[in-house]
């Protein structure tokens, strides 16, 4: 399995990566910026969403937006606001890639809107917040459970949906000076996975955005500090009961952050998996990787004949008190790799693991660690002062 592509950056320090020997028949382009809502400022949260969407109704021309036009090329694009980042990923035919990474160089530029276009996308944003949050028992839950584990001062307590009252008071001007600051070739990375020559995209990237000056934004040092580990009980409005249990991942970039990944890999690798072990009634784990402390957490439902307690004690047991063998390992190396290997074979994906290689210069140096010492790792990461509980008692229907 070896996936190729070029990584260069230009003298404005946009980070660029070209896949160039692509075999689909059109070309996939991603812009990556480097701000999410843990750069909202304190009084207009959601404003990093907000900046996401008025990006497509940025106006090209005088009377058709970003979206418009890409739509009269035939291509499709969409864009997602994390906590970290934000990402524009499109897809267009190869006759107007130069023309697509002239565009997407002009809303770098400057981002022209309008008020009655704010407050069409409004309405938007809070009909997303209903449906993702009001309307969604489960995010509602894991809401609850970020603002257990950072603490009130740490930037990713904030949620990319903000909240309405935020949301209304956002202006135009607010959203423009949000661009200004955050949208720079110097917190982007660009990338583009194309059946073109190398050389002749690398001129369209110099051609188009080599004049961009850089923005003047001070970075998060992430030297934020946590919540206090623990258990916390709600009730809510549904059945069944959840469990959630939740282990911090300081800084991404360490050798951690690569051994949690294979744990979660260990904890749900199919038949072999060790939630199936203890046959709970639904369950998953997950981990969400951030720019400077990243977060492992992982769910079962219990069922109605099953005490809380006893399912929490279930889920602690199999994941922090039972020994890791080095077949789990070795298996979850290989599905590593298996599952990379399928993903290289969809441009989306591959254009993903592509931003994900750059952003994350480290990703790959330790693929030779030994078995002893990523079950020394997990079990340090795994334990009790490090891990967070939140149960959702769910209620009886009348």
């Amino acid at each position: 399995m070896e996936f190729i592509y070029d990584s260069f950056t230009l003298s404005n320090l946009l980070t660029c990566a070209i896949e160039s020997t692509a075999l689909q028949p059109f070309s996939v382009v991603q812009l990556h910026y480097k701000v999410g809502s843990r750069n909202d400022p304190r009084h207009r949260k959601g404003i990093a969403h907000i900046n996401e969407h008025m990006m497509y109704q940025h106006k090209l021309f005088p009377d058709k937006s970003f979206r418009q036009v890409i739509n009269d090329c035939g291509g499709i694009s969409s864009g997602a606001t994390w906590l970290d980042f934000t990402t524009y990923t499109t897809i267009i035919d190869n006759a107007y890639l130069q023309d697509l990474l002239a565009f997407e160089a002009n809303r770098m530029k400057e981002l022209i809107i309008s008020e009655e276009d704010l407050t069409i996308e409004k309405r938007i944003i809070h009909q997303e917040y209903q449906q993702m949050l009001i309307n969604h028992p489960f995010m509602k839950v894991e809401s609850q459970l970020i603002n257990m584990i950072f603490s009130s001062n740490h930037p990713y307590r904030n949620s990319p949906y903000g909240s309405k009252s935020s949301v209304n008071l956002c202006t135009s001007s607010d959203t423009k000076s949000f661009h200004e600051l955050y949208y720079g070739p110097n917190n982007a990375i660009l990338s583009v996975s194309t059946p073109l020559a190398k050389d002749k995209v690398i001129n369209m990237i110099y051609d188009c955005f080599n004049d961009i000056q850089p923005r003047l934004f001070e970075p998060l040092n992430g030297l934020f500090s946590f919540g206090k580990s623990g258990t916390k009980k709600i009730i809510y409005k549904e059945r069944p009961s959840r469990i959630y249990i939740a282990y911090k991942i300081p800084n991404i970039h360490t050798l951690g952050r690569y051994c949690a990944n294979l744990f979660v890999k260990i904890l749900s690798d199919g038949m072999n998996c060790r939630f199936n072990a203890v046959q709970f009634l639904d369950y998953g784990c997950e981990l969400y990787p951030l720019e400077h402390d990243s977060v492992f957490v992982s769910w079962c439902s219990v069922g109605q004949r099953e005490d809380i307690e006893t399912a929490k004690s279930r889920l602690i047991y199999i994941i922090e008190e039972c020994e890791l063998s080095s077949q789990e390992i070795d298996r979850a190396l290989l599905r590593h790799y298996r599952e990379k290997k399928i993903l290289l074979d969809n441009s989306l994906c591959r254009i993903d693991i592509m931003t994900a290689e750059v952003r994350y210069d480290s990703s790959l140096k330790f693929i030779s660690v030994s078995t002893d010492l990523i079950t020394k790792i997990i079990k340090k990461i795994f334990r009790k002062d490090n891990r967070y509980i939140l149960i959702c008692e769910g209620e009886e229907n009348d």
